[in-house]
């Protein structure tokens, strides 16, 4: 067993390994199942959140892991990330600007982590663990009884070292790997050549550079009255671009957990533990939801839903109740027309 393979593969069984001149990076990928579109007294949100949600607590967990034995690696923020693998080789990027293998399309998550004392590493690996009895009590206590806690100290250290090594041995193997399939898989003449499906089908015409695309909205909580009623039932994510592109066709979908429009507003008020668990703490946001579950109820057109409009015209967020009072507007408008059309 290497305890680096043991610990990253429990985020993913997709991971590999690269070096760019004296820098060395780790990539892990997670694929994901879609789930279908609901009805529309349900609340459409992208699994994509559930899955990077997850990706993120667990690599957090795995970095702390990684220093306890001198290895410091940290999320690469300072690159254009997509533009960095896709120029290395290991995904393709599409015209809707997402990153796809031919194996699993576009439906993927990935963490690029970058390893940050390369130098210190390559000097002394053994200088840098730390000195203390409890890790011999874990993974490597059976090597250890008969030994002296000076012997033990420099046991473990040769052997964390050696594990190391075949750490990188094994992440650079695969990462050629993972470069050669997706390489075929790119000179398909089928895999985005061209096909711009995505380009024209987005609502928004917002794309190739996403400048008012869904996501941007819904992330700051913003709807624009032009797009609000092209929404339907989606509260978080789009998907549109995703499911009209061909590297998806393969792609099943799966039946996830439903919300109702009236059960997620309720959650969403009251920032369920679960809810935020699931998805985290900066997505399960009033002021983000909020807006997108009122204009979810107003698209199924359901009567039933006017008294959350009615309770939310007055909230002190001028997104959510800008929201509310021009659903009101709307609900009473039509109103007036059916009784006109009634006399």
């Amino acid at each position: 067993m290497n305890i680096y393979i043991d610990k990253i593969s429990k985020i993913s069984e997709n991971f590999f390994g690269f070096s760019c001149g004296e820098e060395k990076y780790v990539v892990i990928v997670k694929n994901y199942l879609p789930t279908g579109q609901p009805e529309k007294n349900y609340a459409y949100i992208d699994k994509y959140y559930d899955v990077s949600n997850q990706q993120y607590h667990m690599v957090k967990d795995f970095l702390v892991f990684l220093k306890k034995f001198g290895v410091v690696m940290a999320v690469e923020k300072e690159k254009n990330i997509k533009s960095f693998l896709s120029e290395k080789g290991f995904f393709h990027q599409g015209k809707n600007t997402l990153l796809s293998t031919e194996k699993y399309g576009t439906r993927i998550y990935f963490s690029l982590l970058k390893v940050k004392n390369v130098t210190e590493i390559n000097k002394t690996f053994g200088d840098y663990f730390p000195k203390s009895e409890n890790l011999f009590e874990s993974e490597f206590a059976k090597y250890f009884s008969n030994y002296s806690n000076e012997e033990k100290e420099e046991i473990y250290k040769e052997k964390t070292r050696l594990s190391y090594a075949k750490f990188w041995q094994i992440l650079l193997m695969r990462g050629k790997q993972f470069e050669r399939e997706n390489e075929k898989g790119f000179a398909s003449d089928d895999f985005c050549d061209g096909c711009r499906l995505c380009v024209e089908n987005c609502p928004q015409k917002a794309l190739p550079n996403l400048t008012f695309c869904y996501r941007q909205y819904m992330q700051k909580g913003e709807i624009l009255e032009s797009f609000s009623s092209q929404l339907g039932n989606r509260v978080l994510g789009c998907d549109i671009c995703q499911k009209i592109c061909p590297k998806n066709r393969n792609i099943p979908y799966e039946e996830g957990q439903k919300f109702s429009l009236e059960e997620l507003l309720l959650l969403v008020e009251k920032k369920d533990e679960n809810l935020c668990e699931r998805y985290g703490k900066n997505i399960i946001s009033k002021n983000k939801l909020i807006p997108f579950i009122l204009n979810s109820m107003r698209n199924a057109g359901n009567e039933k839903y006017l008294k959350y409009f009615e309770k939310y015209r007055g909230s002190e967020n001028e997104n959510i109740s800008k929201v509310a009072n021009f659903f009101m507007k709307g609900f009473a408008e039509n109103e007036i027309e059916e009784e006109e059309m009634n006399d």
